[in-house]
């Protein structure tokens, strides 16, 4: 079983991850709107690589949000069950 300082760890290093892949997608997104922005550009070929973009982007965002969610209610959970621990004076 994952101890809480792993997730803890575990979390923190998917959000690096996730910074790091977000700057890459930006390089990316520079990339295309420099492509798009010469005289005789294809606005198709843009729209297309943007839309697949901003998928990976969102796919990301949902990942490391639904994993900080998950994180959040067990710290929800370790709070209440110390909270039952601690005998009444």
């Amino acid at each position: 079983m994952i101890t809480p300082v792993q997730e803890e760890e575990a979390l923190i290093a998917a959000y690096r991850k996730e910074i790091e892949d977000t700057m890459e997608i930006v390089r990316e997104e520079m990339k295309l709107l420099a492509e798009v922005d010469q005289p005789g550009s294809m606005i198709e070929n843009y729209v297309t690589e943007q839309s697949f973009v901003l998928s990976q982007k969102a796919a990301g965002l949902v990942s490391l949000q639904a994993r900080l969610a998950r994180f959040q209610h067990r710290l929800k959970e370790q709070e209440i069950l110390s909270r039952k621990r601690v005998p009444p004076r």
